[in-house]
């Protein structure tokens, strides 16, 4: 039997097949969004807001790989000059992660919070 490693690499994060990603602590996506530069504060604390938000909300390593994920395709779209920036990937990525965490009903309020960080988040783009 032969074993194939993939890696998915996010940033400064490699995943091999098999691996255990844990976000518990935020450290990852919060990494993921200190890269964005100072110019790009208003950003930089909407999204530090929606890290916290998310940081207490038990999910399953694939899952918490999807959200790092989500979050890092945003930051990379704030780093593209206005013109090239495409709000719509970030509408994809914010409703992608809305649904991630759809499923946990056990934290009251968590959807109506998480929309509107994403009301505010996409805003930003559509601003810029």
């Amino acid at each position: 039997m032969t074993t194939t490693n993939r890696n998915t690499n996010l940033s400064n994060v490699t995943l091999a097949a098999g691996s255990v990603l844990n976000t518990g602590d935020n450290v990852s996506i919060s990494n993921v969004i200190n890269q964005l530069p100072a110019a790009q504060d208003e950003l930089k604390a909407l999204l530090e807001q929606l890290a916290t938000l998310l940081k207490d909300v038990p999910l399953p390593e694939r899952e918490q790989a999807d959200v790092l994920a989500q979050t890092e395709m945003i930051v990379q779209e704030a780093e593209l000059p206005s013109t090239a920036a495409a709000p719509s990937r970030v509408l994809r990525a914010l409703r992608n992660i809305k649904e991630i965490y759809q499923e946990v009903s056990s934290f009251p309020g968590l959807q109506e919070k998480l929309a509107e960080l994403s009301e505010k988040i996409s805003q930003y783009f559509s601003g810029n």
